[in-house]
């Protein structure tokens, strides 16, 4: 029953329907769906929620400098260490999990119950390739091995340094292409995540700080069962990889929704944005509310690029320590020689006179 009616509230999103009842055709329905006017209008507000782009949560600012943008990194709020940050190396990309771009890419083809078939493969053949491979049950640190390898999965990089996705967002734009970098208040996403999911019987809302979504048990409760609402939520397994410790390298996780990582961080955001405006109500009454920044999307135009390279170099954030090993190495040679002003970078490597 489940199956027909989201494919059903898939293809009336696709096709822009106002509702999800079924038309009045004059036709028997072989698959009859029965909506309750309260369910009718939860579709509706996914809807809506799916048309609203993420940016319209965001603060959004624009830097053709280097160093202004690496000032406006360092400075309130983005320096507190409740942000992550993703780079983007062109703009106009999604927030999407390498699974579900998989899935939208061969839309026609794409396996069914893709997710369970590539986590049980990779555990049934990791053993071939590696000698150390997680506890069975520890799904957190498989998926996170998967990802550090390639495989597809609903696990999305993050990085707590702004100057790592910087480097990402600008390592390989291309010549006169914008890019961008993403920051997120993880503490924010964390609490609203428990908030939506505690408040709709999913998990028991925690009675102490300390709750994880990284823990063993809530992790399997949260994302590896039909859950809902969608949310995003803050990851990070607890034993690392040197890639990931070079990279100061965290997740976020979407639970198995069908409408993608997008829309859970929007509903988070969504929530918050009602809890903030309900204080507001009670505590404030007659105060305008005051919203505060919870994700910024910074564009990068193309001719910060080089020197932007440059002052990251001078961190000493490139390919070559944020991929440790020769692999690394060979791949900062790549960005390097197309930096202008490159030889300013290797002066005192291949200068003999210094």
């Amino acid at each position: 029953m489940w199956k027909r009616t989201r494919d059903r509230i898939e293809l009336s999103l696709i096709n822009g329907e106002n509702s999800l009842l079924p038309p009045d055709t004059g036709e028997p329905d072989a698959f009859p769906l029965q909506i309750t006017p309260e369910q009718d209008a939860a579709f509706r507000a996914i809807q809506e929620l799916l048309a609203i782009p993420l940016e319209s949560f965001a603060c959004v600012r624009r830097f053709g400098d280097a160093r202004e943008l690496i000032a406006h990194l360092h400075s309130n709020p983005l320096n507190d260490h409740r942000w992550a940050f993703r780079g983007h190396s062109n703009a106009s990309w999604n927030l999407e999990t390498s699974i579900e771009r998989l899935s939208k890419e061969y839309p026609n083809s794409f396996r069914l119950g893709a997710e369970e078939y590539v986590r049980q493969s990779f555990k049934r053949r990791a053993y071939h390739y590696l000698n150390y491979l997680p506890a069975e049950k520890d799904e957190l640190e498989w998926m996170a091995l998967m990802r550090h390898h390639g495989a597809p999965t609903r696990l999305l990089d993050w990085t707590r340094s702004p100057y790592v996705a910087a480097f990402f967002a600008v390592a390989e734009a291309k010549e006169d292409g914008v890019s961008a970098i993403w920051a997120v208040d993880i503490d924010t996403v964390k609490d609203a995540a428990i908030h939506l999911l505690s408040q709709n019987g999913v998990i028991e809302k925690p009675q102490t700080g300390d709750f994880s979504f990284s823990d063993r048990d809530v992790f399997e409760q949260v994302f590896l069962r039909e859950t809902e609402p969608s949310i995003v939520a803050p990851v990070q397994p607890l034993r690392t990889n040197e890639r990931i410790t070079s990279q100061q390298g965290l997740f976020l996780c979407a639970n198995p929704s069908i409408w993608g990582f997008e829309f859970g961080l929007k509903q988070i955001l969504k929530s918050d944005r009602e809890r903030v405006e309900a204080w507001y109500v009670e505590k404030r009454l007659g105060e305008k509310p005051f919203m505060p920044e919870r994700l910024f999307k910074l564009y990068i135009e193309p001719q910060a690029r080089s020197a932007l390279l440059r002052e990251l170099h001078r961190m000493n954030i490139n390919y070559a320590t944020l991929f440790p090993g020769l692999d690394g190495f060979a791949r900062s040679l790549g960005t390097n020689i197309t930096v202008s002003g490159h030889e300013y970078l290797f002066q005192s490597e291949f200068d003999s006179r210094v």
